[in-house]
């Protein structure tokens, strides 16, 4: 990968940023996981928490951190004034691969760890409610596993999401619309394709694709590279649009 990905990545990792929304994720995700298995007791599993927690109004805010923790860098520096130095002295187009690659890892770290954050503390929580740690995975464990999954889709879309981010600050360089405006995106197209479309046009819409809908895959490994494709896919428009919008701008500077 080029260097503008490496320094891009070891800029990220290395500002607290990242873990503050990979934390905060974690701690939205389980106060309202908490407020489920306070109101279901012994009767509360990992599946259910995650299922309740996935459709709620919290997971907006699981969206912005995600954004916030890996779909800004492009903005800053554009605000600084380092993308004319690097776009000057080296290749445009892998300046912005770099930028849009970093800006997925970021947003699928961001997801993934506050998942399994949040995985780990509900463990925690649902042990004692069980009365003992084989007790809580004999009942939970397929529940853990399918969490995983869940977890690495939602992955992808936090990368959607971050490279989206990036995308609309190519376009308007700022941080307020690129925090808000993936977010405003992602949820016209839901409710959109909600309204509209077809169920025929069902596997090319994102619900189906990141929230374990493809039940025409059959589940597992075959969705996961179908939501990889789909994900490349749409990382193939970004860069097109960020590409087109950033070259020109440095022309026209």
């Amino acid at each position: 990968m080029n260097r503008y990905f490496t320094t891009n990545v070891l800029r990220m990792f290395q500002n607290r940023k990242i873990y503050i929304c990979t934390l905060g994720m974690a701690l939205t995700l389980y106060m309202s996981g908490i407020a489920f298995i306070r109101s279901d007791g012994d009767s509360a599993n990992l599946q259910d928490a995650f299922s309740v927690v996935s459709s709620s109004g919290f997971i907006i805010l699981f969206y912005l951190l995600c954004v916030i923790g890996g779909g800004l860098s492009y903005c800053e520096d554009c605000n600084s004034g380092f993308t004319r130095y690097a776009v000057v002295r080296g290749d445009a187009k892998k300046y912005i691969r770099g930028h849009l690659f970093s800006a997925a890892l970021g947003g699928c770290a961001s997801m993934l760890g506050g998942m399994a954050l949040y995985e780990l503390l509900m463990i925690f929580t649902l042990w004692p409610i069980k009365g003992s740690f084989y007790a809580m995975f004999s009942q939970n464990h397929a529940y853990f596993i399918q969490n995983i999954w869940n977890a690495l889709l939602l992955s992808l879309l936090g990368a959607v999401l971050a490279g989206l981010a990036m995308t609309v600050t190519a376009c308007i360089p700022n941080i307020f619309v690129g925090t808000a405006m993936p977010i405003l995106i992602y949820y016209m197209v839901i409710c959109l394709s909600n309204k509209y479309a077809p169920l025929e046009l069902g596997p090319i819409l994102p619900a189906w694709v990141y929230f374990g809908n493809a039940e025409f895959l059959g589940g597992g490994i075959w969705q996961m590279l179908y939501a990889l494709a789909y994900t490349g896919c749409i990382y193939f428009v970004l860069w097109k649009i960020a590409a087109r919008q950033i070259i020109r701008r440095m022309e026209n500077a």
